[in-house]
């Protein structure tokens, strides 16, 4: 196993990220937000690092239920959820299967729990670098805001030895998976998202903003 994926699955709470021991805070959009706001943050995220990308390793258990796929608008027009969603698939940053198919129609079954586990922790990692940036882009993007994309999904720092990861309330958040010495780091990249975003920072002794 990839030493990167090692780290990340000793230090992140899988269950729920923000109870990991190395958790820090996120920020994310104050208000209800919509698909520019998604746009903004992750492009707020590619310019932070834009000149540190080749230090960053995707892991990522992305993939759509396609029991759940959307469809074109009532008008015929192409929603623009589903434009990216077909490139990541077509290019296979994304796997495509189907819940029902695969697991059956028992959600409560221990086939169907056990097939859901799998399929989530199915962890696979790259180099950032190797993709267009609008396809990193979109990829983040997706994992925000389109429905029916489900796994895991972090970009890590080697560098910091931070995990970032884009969440479904617009933003994201940061857990530390090195040897806590990303603290600085971790700060600078919640604070410095803006007017118009709200962050919170896991302090010692508590919430820091």
């Amino acid at each position: 196993m990839d030493n990167v994926v090692g780290k990340l699955r000793g230090a992140v709470n899988l269950d729920g990220y923000g109870s990991s021991s190395g958790f820090f805070g996120y920020f994310e959009k104050d208000g209800k937000g919509n698909f520019s706001d998604a746009e903004f943050a992750v492009s707020y995220f590619v310019k932070y690092f834009k000149n540190s990308i080749d230090g960053l390793r995707i892991i990522s258990s992305l993939h759509v239920n396609i029991d759940e796929l959307m469809h074109c608008s009532e008008d015929g027009s192409v929603n623009c959820e589903v434009v990216i969603l077909q490139r990541l698939l077509d290019v296979g940053l994304i796997n495509a299967l189907s819940y029902k198919e695969s697991f059956g129609d028992d959600f409560d079954s221990l086939d169907y729990l056990q097939g859901i586990d799998l399929v989530w922790n199915a962890l696979s990692v790259y180099d950032a670098s190797i993709l267009p940036v609008s396809d990193f882009s979109s990829l983040m993007v997706a994992k925000m805001f389109v429905f029916g994309i489900y796994g895991h999904f972090f970009i890590v720092d080697e560098k910091s030895g931070l995990a970032f990861y884009p969440h479904d309330y617009l933003g994201y958040g940061v857990i530390d998976i090195g040897a806590g010495e990303g603290r600085a780091e971790a700060e600078k990249f919640l604070r410095g998202v803006g007017q118009g975003w709200r962050f919170f920072i896991e302090g010692k002794h508590g919430r820091l903003g």
